[in-house]
């Protein structure tokens, strides 16, 4: 992620979700997520819904071209698995967050 990205982000849409380090110059996903008292699956979706909670306002805002002011597919995160199961994030705004993405989008002929 560039610090440019960093400081037009909506960081607080997710709560205490995510917490952004500057002098680490680290973005957390944090806060409400336990790992110990909960499962896996639900350790992966709260990961997906705190990302999910600031992608929504840079879509409404259409602040970045690359989103292109609509949602997109949701593709799983690779290398972050929490007992085989993956977060995800959208497609559109997932190389804004460093994410790199897998796969080719199809379309039914």
């Amino acid at each position: 992620m560039t610090a440019e990205v960093v400081k037009i982000v909506p960081w607080t849409a997710a709560g205490k979700s995510i917490v952004v380090d500057h002098e680490s110059r680290a973005v957390r996903i944090q806060g409400e997520i336990a790992p110990e008292k909960t499962n896996h699956a639900d350790t992966a979706e709260a990961f997906s819904a705190a990302l999910q909670a600031v992608v929504d306002p840079i879509i409404v805002s259409n602040g970045f071209s690359i989103t292109h002011g609509d949602h997109s597919e949701y593709y799983r995160i690779l290398g972050s698995q929490h007992g085989g199961v993956h977060p995800r994030v959208e497609r559109y705004p997932a190389p804004l967050f460093g994410i790199s993405l897998r796969g080719a989008p199809s379309a039914p002929y």
